[in-house]
């Protein structure tokens, strides 16, 4: 399964992480050169993964304006700093106020890397984003299963049409629905081919044949 990738940075910063994830064959990339124009593409794209230049500003509100928005919440958010690294408390206490304001992830990285360092941050890179793509995967698999639950309880097993609860949960938004733009509603009970009358009399399997 491919997944997605908006890679959100300068042409330095995009140029580094495209050579870092270039032999990642599942996944399309996108890419921003800042947050402003990154926020539009995650409303009508919604990528799996969001990797982002955490020295960018802006980065990390985009971040937390993402997960905070439930149809968005799913979505990996992953900050690579390539500022110069801090003495170690800095860097946990940066990471965990990352961590705080939603990131999935927080590293940092040197845009002019040397052969042994490139190699470290690939293996980095790579395991965030597979481990980003086993999330997005997990959640994907529960949205069919909610979907699969809720067609179920929604639907008669046998004829497969919508059942009383079906009605009891639609019938309230269309009388919402009418209200709100002052339009008539109307309801009509139908008995479909003598449905109740040939199922009383020979039973339910003889009138789901006829």
């Amino acid at each position: 399964m491919d997944a997605s990738i908006l890679l959100v940075g300068n042409g330095s910063f995009r140029s580094l992480i495209l050579k870092s994830i270039q032999e990642l064959a599942t996944f399309t990339v996108e890419v921003a050169p800042n947050p402003d124009e990154a926020a539009p593409l995650i409303q009508a794209q919604q990528p799996d993964i969001l990797v982002m230049q955490a020295s960018l500003s802006g980065c990390l509100e985009l971040c937390r304006q993402t997960k905070n928005q439930s149809r968005l919440a799913w979505i990996c958010c992953i900050l690579l700093d390539d500022r110069p690294f801090p003495p170690r408390q800095i860097q946990q206490a940066i990471a965990t106020d990352a961590l705080e304001a939603s990131a999935d992830g927080y590293d940092w990285i040197a845009l002019q890397p040397s052969d042994a360092e490139f190699l470290m941050q690939q293996r980095l890179l790579q395991a965030h984003l597979r481990s980003g793509l086993r999330r997005v995967q997990n959640h994907r698999e529960l949205m069919r299963t909610n979907d699969l639950l809720s067609a179920i309880a929604l639907s008669d097993p046998l004829t497969e049409l919508n059942n009383r609860r079906a009605l009891e949960w639609e019938l309230p938004r269309q009388i919402h629905s009418a209200r709100s733009q002052k339009t008539p509603i109307s309801l009509m009970m139908l008995d479909v081919d003598f449905f109740k009358r040939v199922n009383d009399t020979y039973g339910i399997w003889w009138a789901i044949a006829s």
